[in-house]
């Protein structure tokens, strides 16, 4: 709630922009319009619908995209200070650390006992290239780190990858591109080329298998 607050309105990522520079009490308007948006849907919630769900969830959707070792910073002002472990740095936000899906995933089957599906999962870079070998061993990487939290127990049902499409990121605009085939924003057809990436992951698809997928 704080974040999407401070994004939105202190940060400048997130809509409606900054306004934090002319009026600094907006960022205060808008935590409390978020607090009462969040009372507003839980009492809903509360007389509506819990009676019927009895506290269950049918399953559970994870985006994964990298990892933080995080801790509590007492002191002002609050940065967001960063001390990477295992990542191998890359563009945009990403540190890759496969292990760190298959970590989350055997935590959360083992919680909450429900089934398990990555619904995102993604490289990104800033230039669209069609030779992306890059994003083929990030995917197949974190593709192993779900197979290995499966042969570990864990009910993991779906995995999901961020995105068919290059598209337009709501942080970084069309500065980054996740898609498996590049599209050409300059051009009024939007032409979309498949990259490297989507040659294999179809074929890893069809074969069910690594092997003999170029």
């Amino acid at each position: 709630m704080s974040t999407w607050g401070y994004c939105g309105i202190d940060g400048n990522v997130a809509a409606p922009g900054n306004f934090s520079m002319a009026c600094q009490w907006t960022k205060y308007l808008s935590a409390h319009y978020f607090i009462l948006a969040h009372a507003k849907a839980y009492r809903i919630y509360d007389l509506e619908f819990r009676w019927r769900q009895k506290g269950s969830a049918d399953w559970l959707g994870i985006n994964y995209y990298y990892a933080f070792t995080v801790g509590n910073r007492t002191e002002f002002p609050y940065g967001i200070p960063q001390e990477q472990r295992d990542g191998a740095t890359v563009r945009h936000i990403l540190y890759p650390f496969p292990d760190g899906l298959r970590s989350l995933l055997n935590y959360c089957s083992q919680t909450y006992k429900v089934p398990l599906i990555v619904t995102e999962n993604g490289y990104s870079d800033s230039t669209g290239t069609l030779n992306d070998t890059t994003r083929i061993n990030y995917i197949r990487d974190h593709i192993i780190a779900v197979l290995q939290a499966r042969e570990e127990g864990s009910n993991v049902e779906g995995y999901t990858i961020w995105s068919l499409m290059d598209n337009m990121e709501w942080a970084s605009g069309y500065t980054v591109k996740y898609g498996l085939y590049n599209v050409d924003f300059t051009d009024p057809n939007r032409t979309r080329t498949p990259k490297a990436s989507a040659v294999w992951y179809q074929q890893v698809n069809a074969q069910h298998s690594f092997q003999k997928c170029v």
